[in-house]
């Protein structure tokens, strides 16, 4: 298979840009190869690989590397994927482009993230099918709101025009919006916009900034084109009210001079009565170092896995294993405990 790489960037004298292209194995035989593009124009560099020549058969990731006077100066663009089992056409064009990318966009691809918004009361948005693609729009935008959709508004019939109540929704897939169309018997240039629809309001209520997409011109119906789009819709992005907590300080009347890792139960229940999303809580590694109150300050952890004894239900333990508590022990605990603030060592 041909691709061919394109990548919107605009360089300064002593600049140029390499692709570097990493099998996705499980093997530990994987290779990286770094290949020069060629410069094209002010605005584009690219290269054409035969994806025979390097063994590629399934699936790779690739990101742009700029150098400057021979140094590398920066990424430019964080990976992407491509799965050569899920393309049919012979030839492939990808046109990525590079702006400063969203640094908390990874945040909602952890576990916990992904475990809250398949929650969420979203609509997703019926998958276009297309048996023969002509052009593959995919978006790379954070998480929105239940009720945001990354569109397309253009002037393409297959984008049902520019009317904004009826745009082109993108699906989700992946952390990306995607669509696959044929636009193969639209008039050229064809001109779009990506956007925000809301489903609520029924109608776009964002667009990108700046002059409209384009795409010039469209001469074989057997060549994919693939645009990797960057958007800023970081103020349509998912936003949730949180609590930000020391697990000390949520001591309860049954506690023992401290909160425990069982009170963040009432913490979560009372969290979500509130309508909050997120609790977030100063670190709970264990710091016992010195035995002594030093040891109280949380940042000082002696291990990044270990989590605090000293947040153990020592009592709901002890129950476990039939163990009782003398009445001194019991006395120092209601003492602790009616205390305004942790003594940590006595603790």
């Amino acid at each position: 298979m041909i691709l061919r790489f394109y990548i919107k960037y605009t360089t300064t004298y002593g600049q140029a840009i390499s692709i570097s292209i990493k099998e996705n194995t499980k093997t530990d035989e994987a290779q990286t190869y770094l290949i020069p593009l060629q410069y094209l124009n002010d605005e584009f560099w690219q290269v054409t690989i035969d994806t025979k020549e390097y063994g590629f058969t399934d699936k790779f990731s690739y990101h742009y590397i700029l150098y400057e006077f021979g140094q590398e100066k920066e990424v430019l663009q964080n990976k992407n994927e491509v799965n050569l089992k899920k393309i049919k056409a012979g030839e492939t064009e990808i046109l990525d482009e590079w702006k400063q990318p969203d640094l908390h966009a990874d945040l909602y691809k952890t576990r916990p993230f992904i475990k809250l918004l398949k929650q969420e009361d979203k609509k997703e948005a019926k998958k276009v099918t297309v048996k023969t693609p002509t052009h593959l729009f995919r978006v790379k935008s954070p998480e929105m709101a239940p009720h945001h959709h990354i569109c397309i508004a253009g002037s393409a019939k297959k984008m049902n025009g520019w009317d904004e109540s009826d745009p082109l929704l993108l699906h989700k897939s992946d952390g990306n919006w995607t669509v696959k169309l044929n636009l193969s018997k639209e008039i050229f240039p064809v001109e779009f916009k990506i956007g925000v629809y809301d489903s609520l309001q029924k109608k776009v209520v964002y667009y990108e900034e700046g002059s409209n997409r384009k795409i010039g011109f469209f001469e074989d119906k057997e060549v994919l084109h693939i645009y990797n789009m960057l958007a800023d819709f970081r103020k349509y992005a998912w936003k949730g009210a949180g609590l930000n907590i020391q697990l000390s300080s949520i001591k309860t009347n049954r506690g023992w001079g401290t909160g425990d890792f069982t009170d963040l139960f009432l913490v979560t229940d009372w969290c979500k009565e509130s309508g909050m999303r997120l609790i977030q809580l100063l670190p709970v590694n264990d710091t016992t170092a010195t035995h002594t109150n030093k040891d109280s300050y949380p940042y000082s952890a002696i291990s990044a896995f270990a989590l605090h004894p000293v947040f153990l239900n020592v009592q709901k333990l002890a129950t476990a294993f039939s163990v009782k508590f003398g009445a001194d022990i019991l006395d120092e605990v209601k003492r602790l405990n009616e205390e305004p603030q942790m003594d940590y060592e006595a603790v």
